[in-house]
């Protein structure tokens, strides 16, 4: 067990940037937190005041978050309660050569019933924000098919 928080908190540093910056903002995936069995007592919140829990994704029309990340939310509540200032944020993922976050990104009465839903969703669960993360790879659309005009729209 002490292994693996160390290994985490090894991976965390090591994807720190070599400039000064403010804070460290720890990156938690649902899997690897079930596969640990890490517990609220064994994340320290002062080490680690900003967490960013993956992930949830747009499918069907919807917020899809996926089931074990949800499963650590009690825990998360429970840190956020010892903790005032620790903060955690929800990393919404879609691939960029997926069609259907593609066709509600670029129509606004799509996005303009999406948000409300991720809103509520972040609300409803104590998130403090949320990062909008687009994976690029071979196979997947280039980002330069997003506008940037329409990103900004979405973003806002």
């Amino acid at each position: 067990m002490k292994a693996t928080i160390i290994i985490f908190f090894f991976i965390t540093f090591a994807h720190l940037s070599s400039e000064n910056c403010n804070i460290i903002m720890c990156n938690l995936k649902g899997k690897s937190l079930k596969q640990s069995r890490l517990t609220s007592a064994d994340i320290d919140t002062t080490v680690c005041p900003y967490l960013t829990i993956s992930f949830a994704e747009f499918d069907n029309d919807a917020l899809v978050v996926d089931k074990q990340v949800s499963e650590t939310f009690p825990w998360m509540w429970v840190a956020k309660a010892k903790n005032p200032n620790f903060k955690v944020v929800l990393c919404f993922y879609n691939a960029v050569g997926v069609e259907e976050f593609y066709d509600m990104y670029r129509t606004p009465e799509k996005r303009l019933k999406f948000i409300p839903l991720l809103v509520t969703y972040l609300r409803n669960n104590k998130f403090d924000g949320v990062q909008v993360e687009l994976a690029v790879g071979y196979g997947l659309w280039s980002p330069l098919r997003y506008n940037i005009d329409r990103w900004a729209d979405f973003m806002e």
